[in-house]
């Protein structure tokens, strides 16, 4: 079994990516999610996993940052770091929550920010 990315995979899902917020905009559904109903249902359930106030996080697939508002206003107080893909996504995130910390990555071959650990 192969492991990881390469250059065509990491092509392919950046190209994915662009076409879909480019289609809706820094939407759930360019993210592949059906509507934004769908999306937070799966951001309760990510909630659920623990107490979350005070840990850190790390957002794989962080798309916009929307995990990352979801937790502001729902007043979980996190040390968050998104990472994405789509240097387009991130860009987006960045406009969108300038005081959140995203990364442009290939998690599973590139380094992200530091060799700190997540809480979750």
């Amino acid at each position: 079994m192969r492991q990881g990315m390469d250059a065509t995979d990491k092509e392919d899902a950046i190209l994915r990516y662009a076409k879909r917020t480019a289609d809706f905009g820094p939407t759930a559904q360019a993210l592949g999610w059906r509507d934004p109903e769908q999306q937070e249902l799966r951001f309760q359930i990510l909630a659920e996993i623990g107490d979350l106030d005070g840990k850190s996080v790390l957002d794989v697939g962080c798309g916009v940052g929307c995990l990352w508002q979801y937790f502001c206003d729902e007043g979980i107080h996190v040390e968050y770091t998104g990472v994405d893909i789509s240097q387009a996504m991130v860009k987006e995130a960045k406009e969108r929550v300038p005081e959140g910390c995203f990364y442009c990555a290939v998690i599973l071959s590139e380094t992200v920010c530091d060799d700190r650990c997540y809480d979750y």
